[in-house]
């Protein structure tokens, strides 16, 4: 079962390429259109719902992903009728979760628009709507998990993320709609539950239709099963609440510091450092599924070189785009939604948060796909809430400066540091191994291309545009042409070709 897992993973890695793609393309397009429609204070009350919906989205909260572990481990083993009995349970389990955590939401939504004084009654009973139809999908998105959970640990991730894709364009065609009909920020909220509503029981129904195991009915329910599912289901979810730690509480802190017209322009860097985040997020979605198989087959030797080869594919991935935006970001914001939202320095220390994200999203990935991420997961779970507390009990109240350093300073010392060390140790990968195979060639060139960039910006400071874009052509060119020479392995080369091949075929 592992061999079929690594066998479709470039057709897998494509399709969630795709999908990241258009995310990323809706993700810039939506704020500036919504921004020209209803203001910037809308916008800033929006980016607080819909910041945490997208965090929650396909996060990994809840039971999905122990759904996905047990499938893949079982499968393998050929134990098809436990995979039964965990389908059963996991989905009375997700759905009594869904429910209790859209109730949580709205209700602190509600709270948080009753006692906002930075705002007027009128946004405030906009923000209490908003909160209840962002609500509504927060439900049907960690049902959907279940579902999602289910296309992975039978390693379909395509079929999850081809759904995704056509959600995203219809939501972004909706939302466009709701807008030119003066709906504001309410209809925003509106077609997006109802567009998450069929995203997700295409996806519910696709996945169940599909397992042969699958079964909903009570009698195969089983607290054995409970207990599993519950204990992974923690572990997972532990990491999920403690990326919102760090990002939801420093927004949420912001916008009684400073209000929604800070919270809008502090959103447009962190959408960006979003992004870059969710690149390898997006892209290692495939890795527990394939770990577990590899577990449950004892072939530890290639879960090592599972983790060596996805570190450094996403140093490679990140690493340039890292640089990017934290020599330009401000360009880039200003660019995008106009000097009103420009910040300067915030790009800068978001980027630092950026920088190990993805060595940390590996680690993640290939630990929950062994089931070895519990106990480092909540260790960097109170270990960011500390220093997030501790820092916000300092600052208070918030700039946005300051609450970019802080997620700065809290992503790497209490989460992604700890992370890397932990997933060293449990897979007895050494620090020369991690820094010869995965940290030294991406470091190297992309050192380099830093200090190339950061000439480029003292060239047009100085006026001279022409100069500095013909050397960012120039070190972009020299960077690609490094990694393909130098730094790919065959194996990789042939893997972006399948990956094209792939694209070719999806394409026609």
């Amino acid at each position: 079962m592992s061999q079929t897992g690594h066998t479709q993973l470039s057709s897998n890695v494509a399709a969630s390429a795709v999908a990241f793609a258009v995310a990323v393309v809706i993700g810039f397009i939506m704020p500036r259109l919504i921004y020209e429609s209803v203001g910037q204070i809308p916008l800033g009350l929006w980016d607080l719902g819909w910041s945490f919906l997208i965090y929650v989205s396909f996060s990994g909260i809840g039971f999905g992903p122990a759904i996905s572990y047990f499938t893949a481990n079982l499968r393998a083993s050929g134990d098809f009728r436990d995979v039964t009995v965990f389908c059963a349970t996991g989905v009375w389990c997700q759905l009594v979760f869904a429910l209790a955590l859209a109730l949580t939401f709205v209700g602190g939504f509600s709270l948080i628009a009753g006692s906002a004084t930075q705002i007027g009654a009128n946004d405030s009973e906009l923000l209490g709507q908003i909160g209840f139809y962002l609500g509504l999908s927060v439900g049907f998105v960690v049902f959907g998990d279940f579902a999602q959970g289910l296309l992975l640990g039978s390693h379909k991730a395509r079929v999850a993320e081809l759904i995704n894709t056509a959600h995203d364009i219809a939501l972004a065609v909706a939302m466009i709609i709701a807008l030119l009909l003066g709906y504001g920020i309410v209809g925003l909220a509106v077609v997006t539950a109802v567009l998450r509503f069929a995203a997700e029981a295409v996806r519910f129904s696709y996945a169940t239709s599909h397992c042969m195991e699958f079964s909903a009915h009570p009698e195969l329910f089983r607290v054995s099963a409970v207990r599993k599912l519950v204990r992974y289901g923690i572990k997972t979810s532990v990491s999920v609440v403690q990326e919102l730690v760090l990002f939801q509480i420093a927004r949420l802190v912001l916008f009684f510091s400073a209000g929604p017209l800070a919270l809008a322009a502090f959103s447009r860097y962190t959408t960006i450092a979003r992004q870059i985040n969710r690149l390898v997020d997006r892209l290692s979605i495939s890795v527990p599924a394939i770990a577990s198989g590899y577990l449950a087959e004892g072939n530890q030797s290639a879960i090592r070189a599972l983790y060596l080869n996805g570190a450094q594919a996403g140093l490679l991935l990140t690493l340039p785009i890292v640089c990017i935006f934290a020599v330009y970001g401000d360009a880039i914001v200003q660019l995008w939604m106009g000097e009103e939202f420009v910040v300067a320095n915030v790009s800068s220390l978001l980027a630092g948060a950026c920088l190990l994200h993805s060595n940390y999203a590996i680690s993640n990935r290939t630990l929950s796909g062994t089931n070895q991420h519990g106990r480092i997961s909540l260790l960097c779970l109170f270990a960011s809430a500390f220093v997030m507390l501790v820092a916000v009990q300092i600052t208070f109240p918030l700039t946005q400066v300051e609450a970019a350093g802080i997620i700065m300073l809290a992503s790497i010392i209490a989460v992604q540091l700890p992370y890397i060390v932990f997933a060293g140790f449990k897979l007895q990968i050494s620090v020369h191994d991690l820094v010869t195979q995965a940290y030294g060639k991406p470091l190297l060139v992309n050192t380099l291309f830093l200090a190339a960039l950061l000439g480029t910006r003292n060239m047009l400071a100085n006026g001279y545009p022409l100069w500095s874009f013909t050397l960012v052509v120039a070190a972009s060119l020299a960077l690609l042409y490094v990694y393909w020479r130098f730094i790919l392995s065959a194996s990789s080369k042939q893997a972006i070709r399948e990956l094209r091949n792939v694209d070719l075929r999806m394409a026609s």
